[in-house]
């Protein structure tokens, strides 16, 4: 079963890589796949306000997706 991180938890990854630290030490620290960080990455960049609504889910899964 895959794993579930917290919100608070994306958030906390993608500002540090924000602040400078390399995307690939973020993840080793905190035991993730970097494809991963980066998916967070992307929902939070458009999304900032709300990065797990359906909208920022689904731009992942299909382009044109309309939730």
């Amino acid at each position: 079963m895959a794993q579930t991180y917290s919100t608070e938890f994306k958030k906390e990854a993608c500002k540090r890589v924000q602040s400078g630290v390399p995307a690939a030490q973020v993840a080793r620290e905190l035991g993730i796949n970097v494809n991963t960080l980066y998916s967070w990455m992307s929902r939070f960049k458009a999304h900032p306000a709300d990065p797990l609504s359906a909208a920022a889910t689904c731009i992942r899964k299909t382009p044109n997706c309309v939730p």
